[in-house]
């Protein structure tokens, strides 16, 4: 696979490098900058939803869901999602320890 994604990296294969045991799934949660610029659903890696934590919109494929999470009024800079629930519910769920 070819990507032309900003800064695309799995990030359970990351996160167990810096840590030095596997303690995230690899090759389930990739991060990364926008996917406005691809041109078909074959450039994405293997994902079946794309969580968007940016403002602006992501270009929406067939057969993938897309996930807009949206910042709330008042917090300024700091994005909302560090706060959200639900995300981070999310990501303690994947969490092998």
């Amino acid at each position: 696979m070819t990507s032309f994604i900003p800064n695309l990296r799995d990030v359970g294969q990351t996160i167990n490098l810096i840590v030095g045991n596997e303690i995230l799934r690899e090759n389930f949660l990739f991060r990364g900058g926008t996917i406005n610029e691809l041109f078909g659903v074959h450039e994405l890696p293997p994902v079946r939803s794309i969580i968007n934590l940016r403002k602006g919109m992501d270009k929406k494929f067939k057969g993938i869901h897309n996930i807009q999470i949206i910042a709330l009024e008042g917090m300024g800079d700091i994005e909302s999602y560090l706060y959200d629930q639900n995300i981070i519910h999310f990501l303690e769920k994947q969490l092998k320890v």
